[in-house]
């Protein structure tokens, strides 16, 4: 509940803004919820109790594995603490603020934006004045002169509006280190939620493969270990940084300095697709790739690599919500010319539709709340990784889903509680529920319910529109 509240206070107010000034509506499309018929009655037989029900996978306040921390201190006590933690927070904050690179034809067309505005407040200067521009008379020198200078302005005007990407590298310990105090606590929280979901949703898949690309500190394999202990047989981790891997390869020595023998460290990756990976997982590594055909070819090998789980986690910035909306469509694109592969979108999308939030300011994003690194004798307040992910599956997906995502904090006021949902219709829109009109099973689901929960509910509208297209075809059956 403590993590609950501390999501709410920290993201509803600004959510509720951005939203305001995106374009989406505060309260879009407004019905009453309906009950999972199937969740309902598991309740009444009391399979489990509503706040324990398949689709909350809201954590408390994620902290660090005790082994992984007294492995991340033993490598920071060779070191000065003092410049690798002030390293680290200006780390962070250009992750935070990471965007991907524009391609040639962006930045071309955003050149010819700008030197039309430029050249339209030239002319605007001009009329004022009673005069033409460009002027008339001007010899071939002048006429030079002009467009160098016009050049000149555009190029200038550009640096300022376009995000100067450069690939961030890690190529001394330093570096490496400043990204474990930085990262390593959210990223396990952030690995946890999305791994802890298919758990919870699959209970009968372990992954005995598994196949890490932009593995960084190994994180992964810890989650791995916490989920499913000793199950695991292959990681594969990749990762371009020789020191991140020494890193890595330094935080999962035991006792006797010897690394797990299923784990395998890797620089690049292979193109070859003959190998396939129970779970396939890359985090945080689309933001690193320097052009977009380069990103959708990481995909494609990803996905040839996968045989059950391909998950792809990024930034919950608009920019990292992007990247994830990219990869969605072209695999969708990919499944579809193929009829070999049965395929579905997992999560956290309920549809496999046009995202609702492609075009507004406002990411489809959640929270992973989270302590950061912890050093002795320092006080820690608890913080929220915001993520956007997207999660596929190779197989036949369910044939009907009864569920809706929950992509914000819900409301909770005085009878009645408002959750904002992206529905298996492809919108966004609010659930209202109360007691008296939507059962109590699913007002207790409700008062447990947390951002980027799965709510067993879909609006009254989908309901009924269901309802009268059934008796439709019955009556058409009888005559």
């Amino acid at each position: 509940m403590v993590a609950k509240k501390t999501i709410g206070s920290c993201f509803q107010s600004w959510r509720a803004f951005a939203a305001s000034v995106s374009g989406e509506q505060a309260y879009p499309n407004q019905s009453r919820g309906v009950i999972s018929p199937e969740v309902q009655e598991a309740i009444r037989r009391s399979d489990y109790k509503p706040r324990h029900h398949p689709g909350h996978f809201g954590l408390p306040i994620v902290d660090l594995p005790e082994q992984l921390w007294a492995s991340a201190m033993k490598q920071l006590s060779f070191h000065e603490l003092k410049p690798l933690k002030l390293g680290a927070t200006r780390l962070a904050d250009v992750l935070s603020m990471r965007k991907p690179p524009m391609s040639a034809k962006e930045m071309y067309l955003k050149a010819l934006e700008v030197k039309s505005s430029i050249v339209d407040r030239f002319k605007r200067k001009a009329e004022l004045r009673g005069l033409k521009w460009p002027p008339e008379g001007e010899t071939d020198e002048e006429q030079e002169q002009r467009d160098r200078m016009l050049q000149r302005m555009v190029t200038n005007k550009l640096k300022s509006i376009v995000y100067n990407w450069r690939p961030i590298v890690f190529n001394t310990e330093a570096k490496c280190l400043m990204y474990l105090i930085a990262r390593l606590s959210p990223n396990y929280a952030v690995t946890l939620r999305v791994l802890r979901e298919i758990k919870q949703r699959v209970p009968d898949f372990v992954p005995t493969t598994v196949f890490d690309y932009g593995s960084g500190l190994g994180t992964l394999h810890w989650v791995c270990q916490s989920l499913w202990p000793d199950v695991v047989k292959e990681m594969y981790m990749v990762d371009t940084s020789s020191d991140m891997n020494d890193l890595a390869a330094n935080l999962l020595k035991n006792d006797l300095g010897d690394i797990p023998q299923e784990v395998t460290m890797r620089q690049f990756l292979s193109a070859s697709s003959d190998r396939q990976y129970d779970l396939v997982f890359s985090a945080y590594s689309l933001m690193e790739c320097p052009e977009a055909e380069q990103r959708l070819y990481v995909v494609e090998n990803l996905w040839r690599k996968t045989s059950n789980f391909l998950i792809i986690v990024e930034n919950g910035s608009k920019a990292g919500h992007r990247l994830i909306l990219e990869a969605r469509d072209h695999l969708l694109k990919m499944t579809k010319k193929s009829e070999c592969v049965e395929n579905f979108i997992f999560a956290p999308c309920p549809h496999e539709l046009l995202c609702p939030r492609a075009e507004s300011r406002l990411p489809c994003n959640f929270a992973a709340p989270y302590y950061p690194f912890k050093f002795v004798g320092t006080k820690r307040d608890s913080l929220c990784e915001l993520f956007s992910y997207i999660v596929f599956r190779k197989g036949q997906g369910p044939k009907e889903s009864f569920c809706s995502r929950v992509v914000d904090e819900p409301l909770f006021r005085r009878r009645h509680i408002w959750c904002k949902v992206c529905s298996q219709r492809g919108l966004i829109e609010k659930l209202v529920m109360t007691k008296r009109q939507c059962g109590s099973e699913l007002y207790r689901i409700a008062k447990t319910t947390t951002w980027g929960d799965l709510l067993p509910a879909v609006p009254h509208n989908i309901v009924q529109a269901g309802d009268e297209e059934e008796s439709n075809s019955n009556r058409s059956d009888e005559s």
